[in-house]
């Protein structure tokens, strides 16, 4: 049993979310193919007002837009680019096609310069990068849908308000109770030792010399984009848990086969996942597989495969039950 004090709680329970904004009548079609990553913005976006509708690939989300249209159309659509059957940006080109002017606004996973401009061009009227920043995310979809002429958190005094998530006060000294899982922990060193030949060196999302206390899973961040709500974060946990070992099944075909593109989708969602679960060493670790598959070079796939495996193992020592003790 491993033990942390409870430094994050203020916003559990609490009826109303820390930031002014109301969505209420806004009908959203959510496209995105992760649960956990459907579950946590449906929530956000629902906890504004906002009506919303999941889609899981692109094909679905289309057929969505075209069945709505007609008679309760949507204000906006929150398109992940990066999904299976048809993407985000296939997905894009076919509705623009179609006289479709509905704001869209793309979600990806990466975080690189022209990566807003691919978006762009595709069709999307803006584009936030995960993890999921909820104030950028309301914002967006206010300016566009509400069509505010300032930025939403000048407009309404949201900063203000938002401000009490950005460092939570401590509430209470009670500790809160983890249950363990899975093999052995792996230090961060094991991971992220720098050297000829490490995976992880030379990858544009990855930081030299991760600091030695990193914790696996940042559960105060986690819950801060769950707006408090600790059920929420404990369930987007248990989803990832449930897909990742298929994902690592599917990822060791993959590379066995030699299929690239297969690799580099998977590790991507993978990588969008984690860091909306507050998961860097995961994260850091797709993030480098991706890099490889996206440069058809399946050479060190494996070892890095390996250190995926490594850093989710040690994501499980620490996966919370959090149990308050009485």
């Amino acid at each position: 049993m491993i033990q942390r004090p409870l430094e994050v709680v203020k916003y559990e329970n609490q009826k109303e979310a820390p930031v002014s904004i109301d969505l209420s009548g806004c009908r959203i079609l959510l496209a995105e193919d992760r649960p956990e990553n459907q579950e946590l913005d449906g929530f956000v976006l629902r906890k504004y007002g906002a009506e919303v509708k999941i889609a899981a690939n692109g094909r679905e989300a289309i057929d969505s837009v075209l069945a709505a249209d007609g008679d309760q159309p949507f204000d906006a659509i929150l398109m992940d680019m990066q999904m299976p059957v048809l993407d985000g940006y296939a997905s894009t080109r076919i509705l623009r096609k179609r006289g479709y002017t509905t704001p869209i606004i793309a979600l990806t996973a990466h975080a690189m310069i022209g990566d807003r401009e691919k978006c762009l061009a595709a069709g999307c009227d803006d584009h936030v990068s995960k993890p999921i920043d909820t104030l950028q995310l309301l914002g967006t979809i206010a300016r566009l849908v509400r069509d505010t002429e300032e930025p939403i958190a000048q407009k309404s005094g949201l900063q203000n308000e938002w401000d009490g998530l950005q460092t939570p006060p401590q509430e209470s000294d009670t500790p809160v109770q983890f249950e363990s899982s899975g093999r052995a922990a792996t230090g961060p060193s094991d991971a992220v030792v720098t050297g000829p030949g490490n995976p992880l060196q030379h990858t544009g999302e990855s930081k030299a010399g991760e600091p030695a206390n990193e914790l696996p899973i940042d559960f105060d961040a986690l819950l801060r984009r769950c707006l408090g709500n600790q059920t929420l974060a404990e369930s987007l946990l248990q989803k990832f848990q449930i897909r990742v070992e298929s994902d690592f099944e599917q990822l060791e075909l993959g590379i066995a086969t030699g299929d690239a593109d297969a690799v580099r989708k998977l590790a991507h969602g993978l990588k969008g996942a984690a860091a909306n679960l507050s998961a860097e060493g995961v994260r850091r670790a797709a993030a480098r597989l991706e890099l490889l598959a996206d440069e058809n070079d399946l050479g060190e796939a494996i070892v890095c495969l390996e250190v995926l495996k490594l850093e989710w193992d040690r994501c499980q020592i620490f996966m919370p039950t959090l149990v308050q003790l009485s």
